[in-house]
């Protein structure tokens, strides 16, 4: 009699069961992963962070991180909202080593919002120190973390918001690309580019590398910003300076250099069509020496170009070491260099304790007694024209000076040899700066840029050859 065949498997549910589980695990991993990260960001920056969603797939190794917020105490909007993160990873580390290996990351649409506060501080989220056993306080866990390649930012929106000022100042970056790539050549050196544009207008462009947090600070990083409006700079321009800016447009191409304490920080500056007006205080000029409409009007070409060269440079950690008293002291001289080169010939600048004093023009000498120029005269007045054709904003007083040992030679060219009064000398003295005033005007200079004194009694002197001397006015 047969026997009855034996079922092919006594435990039918036991693969069901496993089925069902790691259906189960895939549903709740997702959630488990939110939660890590969820967890590991806030223990590591201590700020409160919400991922809405997580979408991950084990076997092709890819995961979207959706809607992260990480928000701040101290701010009315998140420090950071960040639409998507994808990622891709190797799943067979995750399960062999615990590690998740990441091969790239890509971040769309963030958008970061960073205030200064009365403090000085920039609300930036710090990142937790070891703990003795060399974990991050609070993190738990083994899961590991590893990025290989590094990370690509696209579309990222960047708004710094200073409250030191009144009012306060905001600075917005829009459409900004930026990429993060880790040099293998470097450990510890990670290299970082950004393309981007301020204020809608102008634009941004970055290149250069920085240390990791683990390591001594280092970076160097170049770059421009192109046609930047000035009125956004305002605040800074009615704290600093005690101006409004009117109009202009600013390009700055930067070098930046930092190596543990040591700041190399070059800016090349060119202005374009710039106008103030006074806001309150002097400070321009309790700094620099001169007030900023004469600054801008020495400094302002035929095109209305401004060009300066500004090098910030020193040891941070030296007490000695202000940065507002380096970067006033770094103007002065960039600008002191950009106006050496015009009055090399024309006249000369003074300097006290590193402000400018005085920025004097070589006087038109004549003959004495009379109207007739002195031999340097010609190329003294030549010198002047080209110079004020060339600074279209620079409006000059013209004086005449007569001195009293001039009486002799002046009575000997009177055919009646009458004695020569103080009235006579003034006369000759207005003469003279009248003549000036019209071989200017003769050379194409404007009539409206030219201010003659007369009737100063200070025009005769008592000493010295008769001279047309020269004033810049503010």
């Amino acid at each position: 009699m047969p026997m009855p065949s034996e079922p092919t498997s006594r435990y039918p549910i036991i693969p069901a069961f496993i089925f069902l589980s790691f259906l189960l695990a895939l549903m709740i991993l997702p959630e488990v992963v939110r939660l890590l990260i969820d967890r590991r960001l806030e223990n590591r920056l201590a700020r409160p962070v919400a991922i809405r969603d997580v979408d991950l797939n084990l076997i092709t190794g890819r995961a979207r991180i959706s809607n992260l917020v990480i928000s701040s105490k101290d701010q009315a909007q998140p420090l950071l909202f960040l639409p998507t993160l994808d990622l891709h990873f190797s799943p067979r580390t995750l399960f062999q080593k615990k590690e998740v290996v990441i091969d790239s990351l890509v971040a769309k649409g963030p958008k970061l919002y960073l205030e200064r506060t009365a403090s000085r501080e920039w609300q930036v989220p710090k990142r937790r120190l070891p703990d003795s056993n060399g974990r991050r306080n609070g993190t738990g866990g083994r899961l590991r973390f590893k990025t290989l390649n590094g990370l690509d930012v696209r579309k990222a929106q960047i708004t710094l918001v200073d409250r030191t000022t009144d009012p306060a100042a905001t600075t917005t970056v829009q459409e900004a690309d930026l990429t993060f790539r880790i040099l293998p050549h470097k450990p510890g050196h990670v290299q970082v580019t950004l393309d981007g544009m301020m204020a809608g207008s102008a634009p941004v462009k970055l290149q250069g590398w920085f240390t990791r947090s683990n390591l001594p600070r280092r970076y160097d990083f170049s770059g421009v910003i192109q046609d930047y409006e000035l009125s956004r700079l305002n605040p800074y321009a009615k704290k600093y300076i005690g101006y409004y800016v009117r109009r202009g447009r600013i390009t700055i191409k930067f070098r930046y250099r930092y190596d543990n304490g040591t700041l190399y920080a070059l800016n090349e500056i060119t202005i374009n069509k710039v106008q103030v007006s006074p806001a309150l205080g002097n400070k321009f000029k309790e700094q620099i020496g001169i007030p900023l409409g004469l600054a801008l009007a020495l400094l302002e070409d035929a095109n209305g170009v401004i060009q300066l060269r500004v090098l910030v440079q020193g040891n941070v950690r030296k007490p000695e070491f202000q940065l507002g008293g380096v970067v006033w002291k770094s103007v002065r001289n960039g600008i002191l260099k950009s106006l050496v080169a015009p009055f090399r010939l024309l006249g000369h600048i003074v300097t006290l304790g590193g402000t400018i004093t005085k920025v004097q023009i070589n006087p038109v000498g004549f003959k004495s007694g009379s109207r007739t120029f002195d031999s340097q005269a010609g190329t003294r007045l030549q010198r002047l024209v080209e110079f004020l054709q060339s600074r279209p904003k620079v409006d000059i007083e013209l004086k005449g000076l007569a001195s009293r040992q001039e009486s002799q030679a002046l009575a000997r060219r009177r055919t009646r040899g009458k004695s020569v009064t103080e009235h006579d000398l003034r006369f000759l003295a207005e003469r003279r700066v009248r003549l000036v005033e019209k071989t200017l005007i003769q050379r194409g200079i404007k009539p409206k840029r030219l201010f003659v004194v007369t009737g100063d009694p200070s025009s005769v002197t008592g000493q010295g050859n008769g001279r047309v001397v020269f004033r810049l006015l503010d």
